[in-house]
């Protein structure tokens, strides 16, 4: 779904460019037509309390994701303060650039306001044809997006998070009040039950069908045993309304939700490993904001002389992010030696990672940028090696310093200033890596 945002301009009739005001407003409509955002446009300029409050019952009736206020010319600043106090979303203010019209100064002044009545806003200072303004505009929606996708996600616990993993747990009022997702607890026994509910033409219809296109090592039982899970849980996911959910499955399922989990990515949704709630909910934001599957891994390892660090999970990674499609193999997970596991690669490029854990008083988030680079199977997983700024040891040191997690959730594409705005709003502390 298109993030939806809203775009009023403000200005003074007293004020040098002001007569040209309505037109720049036309002209940024006609612009955004076909961008990747749903906008809605006010579009008469603002100048007064009454078309303040015109504006607030357009855009509140559109329920926006986030506000984009144009300081075509300097303004009073009541009047953008009134119309973002009362929606409430994410704001963006845009100065344009020029000497006479005071648009500058009337952006400076705005957002002193809005810092100290504590909504934080988004600044960008540009023409509509400049490419950094509509890059930055861009990262703003896709942003306001996913909080309000985060306000309305309910995220499942299926069974309990991993007894030896204490890191992982989570404070489930904390996160609503911070981020917004709901956790719902989702019984293993009943689950178990809906999973032999499947029949056996159904499941081996799954695994014919997931087979397709890949390389198999796994025997037909287990396939037909992960096809089962499979349609049990994508029938779970419709039923309770979730967006994601988190499953309980080291030691005991090791393999069971894997092929699941590869599959149901392609559909949106998030299967997170070993019961963790806070992993799963930082993969709906990578997923979100880079419009694609995501690695949800471990920390493995780290090379001193390449800079660089390794990271895998057992393998639930959509075939999507392998570096060869064409060698992506379905066998049994490692330790185990049972269930259905997707293997491969992870291919190269630019990634973000994104680490989220802690509780009331102590949440927080660690976000880095870094570059994939060709691997092998050094996992038997989904092996990402990403080089690192500063290299291996210093994101090392980066993470026992701000004592981050294990779970690290890697997306393709540099997002992490979208997360640093999700964090602003959320009232998040936020450590950035490589800085």
């Amino acid at each position: 779904m298109k993030p939806r945002i809203g775009l009023a301009a403000v200005a003074h009739p007293n004020e040098v460019g002001f007569a040209e005001a309505a037109g720049l407003l036309r002209e940024i409509t006609a612009a955004l037509a076909g961008a990747g955002e749903e906008w809605v446009v006010h579009p008469a300029v603002v100048t007064e309390i009454d078309a303040a409050d015109e504006a607030f019952e357009r855009f509140y009736a559109a329920r926006l994701d986030g506000l984009v206020i144009l300081t075509a010319t300097w303004s009073d600043d009541f009047l953008a303060v009134r119309l973002v106090k009362r929606l409430g979303v994410p704001v963006l203010t845009w100065a344009r650039r020029g000497v006479h019209t005071g648009s500058l100064c009337g952006t400076q002044q705005l957002d002193q306001v809005l810092a100290e009545l504590g909504m934080p806003f988004v600044f960008c200072l540009g023409e509509p044809d400049d490419p950094e303004v509509r890059r930055l505009i861009a990262e703003f929606a896709r942003a306001a997006g996913l909080r309000s996708r985060l306000q309305n996600l309910r995220v499942g616990l299926l069974g309990h998070r991993n007894f030896g993993m204490t890191e992982i747990a989570v404070d489930e009022l904390e996160l609503r009040r911070r981020l917004g997702p709901e956790v719902v607890p989702l019984s293993a026994r009943r689950f178990a039950a809906a999973v032999e509910a499947i029949t056996d033409a159904a499941a081996e219809a799954g695994w014919t069908a997931a087979q397709a296109g890949m390389k198999n090592q796994a025997t037909p039982a287990a396939g037909r045993q992960a096809a089962k899970v499979l349609l049990a849980l994508n029938e779970w996911r419709v039923r309770h309304r979730l967006g994601a959910v988190a499953v309980d499955c080291y030691p005991d399922y090791m393999g069971r939700f894997c092929l699941a989990a590869a599959r149901l990515a392609a559909e949106d949704f998030v299967v997170a490993c070993e019961g963790d709630v806070n992993g799963a909910v930082a993969q709906v934001m990578m997923h979100c904001l880079t419009g694609g599957p995501t690695h949800n891994t471990d920390l493995l390892d780290v090379d001193d002389a390449a800079g660089t660090a390794l990271f895998s999970h057992c393998g639930a990674g959509h075939p999507s992010l392998a570096a060869d499609p064409r060698q992506v193999t379905l066998a049994p997970v490692r330790l185990a030696d049972e269930g259905v596991c997707v293997l491969f690669p992870g291919k190269p490029g630019p990634v973000t990672l994104v680490n989220l854990v802690g509780r009331a008083g102590t949440y927080r988030m660690g976000v880095i940028e870094g570059e994939a680079v060709a691997t092998d199977l050094e996992f038997p997983g989904n092996p990402v090696r990403v080089r690192l700024p500063g290299g291996g040891r210093a994101f090392l040191e980066f993470v026992a310093r701000h004592a981050l997690g294990h779970h690290w959730m890697i997306g393709y594409g540099r997002v992490a200033r979208p997360l640093a705005w999700l964090a602003d709003w959320s009232g998040l502390p936020l450590y950035r890596g490589g800085e």
